[in-house]
């Protein structure tokens, strides 16, 4: 999948219309975003393991402050592409970020275990939902 069609998936999903979420091709691209996230749980705790959780939170966030810590694991159906996150933040293991749309964290957060964010919903229209949209 090009670096275009990766950008013009994500401002699909963040443009607040109703699209197609299980669209073929939509569902490659949340494969490949979320395979670092995949990643990222799986990289020991170790001195090495940790430098790698710094590198792929750095690739996969939106963006970030300093002194970011999360305990893995973590998940996100769009790799956390769409998460910000200010200064002095702890993510406690097992949160799931639904970040489709943007999700905003500020300065000075704890988010505590098994905490869910969630940014998009699925119509509750039977004709829309009828339609897989």
């Amino acid at each position: 999948m090009t670096k275009e069609q990766m950008d013009a998936y994500k401002k699909m999903a963040n443009s607040g219309e109703i699209y197609d979420s299980v669209d073929d091709d939509f569902i490659a691209y949340q494969h490949i975003i979320v395979q670092r996230i995949n990643e990222f749980n799986n990289t020991p705790d170790t001195e090495e393991g940790l430098k790698r959780r710094e590198e792929i939170l750095r690739e996969a966030m939106g963006t970030y402050g300093e002194n970011l810590y999360v305990i893995p694991p973590i998940y996100a159906n769009c790799g956390l592409t769409n998460v910000h996150v200010g200064k002095n933040v702890v993510i406690n293991f097992n949160c799931t970020f639904v970040d489709d749309g943007e999700i905003f964290i500020g300065d000075d957060c704890m988010i505590g275990p098994r905490c869910n964010l969630a940014t998009s919903v699925h119509p509750i229209s039977p004709r829309l939902r009828r339609h897989k949209l």
